[in-house]
């Protein structure tokens, strides 16, 4: 699951001689099929706002040499679309993109034409109600669950590390400050499987929002001077 661990969970398994990729075309369905009966299954879920805010600085911040054609493909519908009088300069730069514009494009456009599988759903990603997993782990608990998984499946060639991930708690309230209730309360409604499916509450670490908006709005006691 991209976001979720996935390239850490990638450099680890490449050191295992036994990998494949059943994308491969040598592989066809009955093939694929066979493999998932017998193998052992996992994927890694992570707190829905929390992934997706992980994808934006990723893709949008970050801005690596292999990602250009992503960056290109989506900065450009973005900011035409999402951004009145768009400079030239940005349009061909694609460095200052920001959160509330990525946003917008998730729950106004994104959800109409298909997600990139940076922030695509679960369920679109990795069909966990089609594939009967043997574990899913959660990415706020990755050294313990990923080892704990390795063990289950029999594998002790490999450890994951017990370095902590890429943390973006941190900066949830920071950015999801910057884009109206409403957009998150829709971003509810877009990923709301992802929340139900595997019990992350909602609005969850966003829910001190909630709480200034609610106060900022209470009638002020005119018995007070």
């Amino acid at each position: 699951m991209p976001k979720s661990a996935s390239r850490q969970w990638r450099g680890l398994l490449s050191r295992l001689n036994n990998r494949k990729r059943l994308s491969e075309p040598q592989f066809n369905a009955t093939d694929v099929d066979h493999y998932l009966s017998k193998s052992y299954k996992f994927t890694f879920v992570r707190e829905p706002f929390e992934r997706l805010l992980s994808a934006y600085k990723d893709k949008f911040i970050t801005r690596r040499a292999f990602d250009r054609s992503l960056l290109k493909y989506y900065g450009t519908k973005i900011l035409h679309h999402f951004r009145p009088k768009v400079t030239k300069q940005s349009m061909e730069a694609l460095d200052d993109i920001t959160f509330p514009e990525f946003v917008e494009y998730i729950i106004k456009e994104g959800v109409h034409e298909g997600f990139d599988r940076h922030w695509n759903t679960y369920e679109e990603q990795c069909n966990p109600c089609l594939i009967k997993y043997d574990f899913i782990g959660r990415y706020e608990f990755l050294a313990e669950d990923g080892n704990y998984m390795l063990e289950k499946a029999g594998e002790n060639r490999v450890q994951f590390p017990k370095e902590k991930p890429f943390d973006t708690r941190s900066e949830l309230l920071s950015y999801y400050s910057k884009i109206p209730l409403e957009w998150i309360l829709e971003l509810g409604r877009v990923y709301r499987s992802n929340f139900e499916m595997f019990g992350y509450a909602f609005p969850g670490p966003l829910e001190p929002l909630f709480q200034n908006a609610t106060r900022s709005k209470a009638p002020k006691d005119s018995t007070k001077k």
